[in-house]
Formats: structure tokens, C-alpha cells, sequence
């Protein structure tokens, strides 16, 4: 299963997250095509094996930590309130051009 996370994005960040979601459908691709091969995983050792599989976990979860929908309240308004402030200034100087030209 795929999970592309842009679809969950905001419509302003959906580029960012559709790289970082897509990035560990091609990591696991190349490293299965190149770096590892069959002889190798038979030697990896089980304590290994698990902290490898632990810090793959951990990654998997780094992107759901900046999501828009896992952020708390005080910052998703701090955002939002940053935003229209940038929409305003930009609606601002095209009024002022608009006016001088």
C-alpha cells in the first residue's frame, strides 16, 4: 500500500509532501535493486534487524509531525494568521500599482 501524503496536504505545501511521501516508495526500490542483495540480509544479525526496522519507524513517522493536521491549535492559527498576512500586503501593493499605473 501507498500512501502519498500530498493528498492530505494543504493546497499551499502539497509539493513538499508529495516528495516526502513518495521519497520511501523510490528509496525502497533503489536499495532493493542495488545496495542489497540476498546474501546480504542472510548476514544482517536479529538485533540488528531491529534497529534497523526501529529507526525506519521513526522516519515513517517524521513527516506526520509537520503536517497541518497533527500541529496544535496555537500554531495552526499562528499559520494562518501569517498567510493572510502575506495575502494582504501582496493585495495591498497590486492596489497601489493598479493605482499608480
Amino acid at each position: 500500500m501507498l500512501i502519498v501524503w500530498g493528498d492530505l496536504s494543504q493546497h499551499s505545501s502539497r509539493e513538499k509532501y508529495y516528495a516526502i511521501g513518495v521519497m520511501p516508495f523510490f528509496l525502497s526500490t533503489i536499495i532493493q535493486e542495488y545496495l542489497i542483495s540476498v546474501p546480504d540480509l542472510m548476514n544482517i544479525l536479529p538485533i540488528s534487524a531491529f534497529s534497523m526496522a526501529a529507526f525506519f519507524l521513526f522516519m515513517a513517522v517524521l513527516p506526520l509531525l509537520y503536517a497541518p493536521e497533527t500541529l496544535p491549535q496555537k500554531k495552526m492559527e499562528l499559520r494562518r494568521l501569517r498567510e493572510f498576512a502575506e495575502d494582504a500586503k501582496k493585495a495591498r501593493e497590486k492596489y497601489e500599482n493598479k493605482m499608480k499605473g
